[in-house]
């Protein structure tokens, strides 16, 4: 019994769809996956694929991609304000915006999404999950140039089944998914609906504001029919939707000052975010120069921001989120986000070929208030961001064999169109006290740095169009709501103010075939042609800016456009070796189309390309007991986008060129030397690094020699690339006859160090934006009875406490304060589920 297992999922190949294949043993099963628009034997697919069953789902509580990264080799998620940063082999995004779309593409059923936001909304009643790591420049080209993320649902049955799961746990968490399948009309019809909820309380215990954050509130349901009028012809009618609303905050991991205005900056803290105008009267006593005697004995011991009466007051110290679930900011913090949307799929098989239409809609919005400085004194406070988006996809593929089944053959086109808007209120009242404290009270000419006498200017509230707010919101000083374009009431805070409507159109046709040369050597090749167009309208309005002289650089309704085409592709030889074992190599390059960054109102960023050389080996060998999946590859990457946020402003740019390299190894055994006893895990190395300087200023037209060598990030790694991920799973079933069975399964994985931003931590200041390496170890014991139609399981999930987070980022707000903040994944829970298949 020793089984003690390891892994937070390691990556088993067993999925569903078994086909009797070829076997001596009755260990590892052959399975047939579908990612490439056809069926096919994994061990037959010449290219890195993990898949994970419903009954692996299940029992792991896999229900989208952050338990997902743990059962994938090279796969990391990162989460920022309910944005998904997903990434293989290196190859991910990183950015906030509208603008931005995933290098990593999902897809349901089929249908492509395209939303960053829903892409860590979880899923439910799934029949598989399947992974395809590396540039999909074919069959999925749209924006896969680090790969695509297959989730599929369960279909309709003309067999009735009712399931039910249920579920309690630690912070209160309760969850409830039930289900039920079965024919309307005999081998006609048959539908099938399935609802979901799952809550608990907030992991997160705010100090400042005396409540809990990082809780967790989703409901949500998915209902499809299945029309089949003949044997050749089945429609599928599906919709679902979804609602999450959590509070995830940022939390505090470091600040430092930087001198801008004078070497005052550097006084500045969380204990006294103001500098020198938080300190108290004690401090001018104590440092002559600054105050006269009779402004000091104005201070009645207080502060300065005490005598102007600011609302930017030191709170609660924030303690160290390594260490502690207790957090100390300012603003609470809410995510609200609402997906959901239906498709037809027509699946007509014409003899030898088979012709299957997808058409669908989506529609999602996400809206968040929430302060990204991660301490007590407010300072970046989003209040609010709104986006909505839009989807219709259609996409036809035509596949079927020829030459007496000697080609395998899949054509068809794809067209997707989106509409999207985001909208956003940042409001800035640490630096807007500073800077007003600063312009106001500083006296160049007189005795003393500070002058108390000075009026204090009203810097903010400037009555032009281009200083208004875009969205509404109520002001975050406690001032009146604030209407769009209404220039009677603008903010008496500093923030900063966009909007942003863009439409996307991309048009594809593309083609693969394989030809088998003999029983055992084939070769695929495969072209897709892509047509991105992208049009934009830009608003971007702030009274800070205005304030400092820069309204030029403000605008309303800004209008451009712009398109791309690319040809991408694969070619793939493949020879099987022997019984159940395959080698491969094979080429494939990849694209992701540009676009353009919200707050700005010029320019726009191009695309980015990425070719790939792979070679791998499928196995299951010793009569079927062990497999083993392996690959190596080589990327040439070039122009990737990433995202940076300096002097009050996100953007994506692109960063030149970038090399990737690397290894990976998924195993899995059964032996029969220990019967009931099984073994699985994964194993991945990458190098990476960008092999140009400065994104900044290529050709250094701008910045001085000190700054470039500064901002060079040639050898440095990608970002959420870690060198090494390992992962492995251990189980022991015992057959209890008439009990059941009982397995007790571990699973524990380690993730390297890892980089949030291109500057590998070595940027001033900016050193907590990188995670060091961290461990995972979950445990499960199952019972089961009836062939897995009762179940009851106790599980716990990150049982070391390991406290780490999904992302880290650098922000420069205001321009004297560099401050890093996080958002932290949850710390250990506990639970019991029982489910029931009726």
């Amino acid at each position: 019994m020793a089984a003690l297992g390891l892994v937070v999922g390691a990556a088993t190949p067993v999925w569903a769809q078994v086909q009797p294949a070829a076997r001596t043993g009755t260990g590892i099963e052959e399975v047939v996956v579908t990612a490439e628009k056809r069926e096919t034997r994994l061990q037959e697919t010449p290219s890195a694929i993990t898949a994970l069953s419903s009954s692996q789902l299940e029992d792991r509580d896999i229900a989208g991609a952050e338990q997902l990264q743990f059962n994938v080799p090279s796969m990391v998620f990162g989460q920022q304000s309910g944005y998904s940063f997903l990434s293989l082999r290196g190859v991910g995004t990183d950015a906030v915006t509208t603008a931005a779309e995933p290098s990593v593409a999902s897809y349901e059923d089929g249908v492509y999404t395209g939303s960053l936001f829903t892409q860590s909304i979880p899923d439910f009643d799934l029949e598989r999950i399947e992974v395809l790591r590396g540039p999909q420049g074919t069959l999925y080209g749209r924006n896969a140039t680090g790969g695509v993320i297959n989730y599929i649902t369960k279909a309709p049955s003309f067999d009735s089944e009712t399931n039910l799961s249920a579920l309690a746990g630690s912070y209160g968490r309760g969850a409830i998914d039930a289900g039920v399948t079965g024919p309307i009309i005999d081998d006609r019809l048959a539908f099938r609906v399935n609802l979901h909820l799952d809550e608990h309380d907030g992991y997160r215990q705010n100090i400042n504001l005396g409540i809990k954050e990082d809780d967790l509130h989703e409901w949500g349901g998915r209902g499809a029919l299945l029309y089949r009028p003949s044997n050749n012809l089945r429609v599928t009618l599906r919709g679902d939707y979804m609602q999450q609303d959590t509070s995830n905050p940022y939390v505090f991991l470091s600040t430092q000052s930087v001198a801008v205005f004078s070497p005052l900056d550097l006084l500045m803290s969380t204990s006294a975010p103001l500098g020198v105008f938080s300190e108290p009267a004690s401090f001018f006593a104590a440092n002559p120069g600054l105050l006269s005697p009779a402004d000091i004995a104005r201070l009645n011991g207080g502060s300065i921001a005490d005598y102007l009466g600011f609302k930017s007051q030191p709170g609660p110290a924030p303690p160290n989120p390594e260490e502690t679930t207790k957090v100390s900011t300012g603003v609470p913090s809410r995510s609200d986000v609402n997906t959901g949307g239906a498709s037809l799929t027509a699946d007509w098989d014409v003899g030898t070929i088979n012709i299957k239409s997808i058409t669908a809609y989506r529609t999602g919005r996400l809206t968040f208030d929430r302060d990204t400085a991660g301490f007590a004194t407010p300072n970046v406070v989003f209040f609010p961001l709104d986006q909505a988006f839009n989807q219709w996809t259609q996409e036809v593929d035509v596949s079927g064999t020829a030459f007496d089944e000697s080609l395998d053959w899949v054509a068809g086109t794809f067209a997707f169109h989106d509409k999207s808007a985001i909208a956003d209120m940042i409001y800035l009242p640490l630096f807007g006290d500073y800077l007003t404290a600063n312009l106001s009270l500083a006296d160049p000419g007189g005795p003393f740095a500070f002058n108390l006498s000075r009026p204090v200017l009203d810097l903010f509230q400037i009555p032009t169009l281009l200083a208004t707010a875009t969205i509404s919101g109520p002001g975050f000083g406690g001032g009146a709501p604030v209407i769009a374009n209404d220039i009677s009431t603008v903010p008496s805070t500093a923030f900063l103010g966009f909007r942003t409507t863009q439409e996307s159109q991309s048009i594809a046709g593309f083609a693969q075939a394989t030809y088998h040369v003999t029983d055992r050597l084939r070769l695929t090749g495969g072209l897709r042609y892509t047509i991105d167009q992208k049009d934009v309208t830009r608003t971007f309005h702030s009274n800070l800016l205005v304030a400092l002289g820069a309204s030029a650089s403000l605008c309303d309704d800004v209008k451009d456009g712009k398109s791309w085409q690319a040809l991408t592709g694969t070619a793939s030889i493949d020879y099987d070796i022997a019984e159940r074992t395959m080698i491969y190599a094979s080429y494939s390059r990849g694209y992701k189309a540009g676009g353009f960054n919200p707050g700005q109102c010029a320019g726009s960023f191009d695309p980015e390309y990425l070719s790939s050389y792979e070679v791998g080996i499928k196995s299951i060998f010793g009569d079927g007991q062990f497999s083993i999946n392996a690959a190596g590859f080589y990327y040439d990457y070039t122009n990737m986008q990433f995202s940076t946020f300096v002097q009050n402003q996100s953007a994506i740019a692109n960063a030149g060129a970038a090399e990737l390299y690397g290894l990976e190894v998924e195993f899995q055994a059964v032996p029969e030397a220990f019967p009931g006893f099984s073994l699985d895990g994964s194993a991945s190395w990458v190098h990476s690094e960008y092999t140009e300087g400065n994104p900044f200023d290529p050709d250094g037209l701008f910045l001085d020699p000190s700054q470039r060598e500064r901002l060079d990030i040639r050898g440095n790694e990608l970002i959420r690339s870690p060198d090494f991920r390992l992962s492995l799973g251990a189980q022991y079933t015992i057959d209890m006859a008439n009990a059941g069975k009982l397995t007790l399964r571990g699973e524990t994985a380690w993730t390297d160090t890892i980089y949030n931003d291109i500057f590998n931590g070595q940027a001033p200041f900016q050193s907590a934006t990188t995670q060091p390496a961290y461990w995972l170890l979950n445990a499960r014991l199952i019972w089961s009875l009836e062939d897995r139609r009762t179940q009851i399981q106790l599980f716990g999930e990150n049982l070391t406490n390991e406290l780490y987070a999904t992302n880290r980022v650098a922000f420069n707000t205001p321009q004297t304060l560099v401050s890093v903040s996080g958002q932290f994944a949850a710390p250990r829970t506990f639970g019991l589920r029982l489910a029931l298949k009726l």
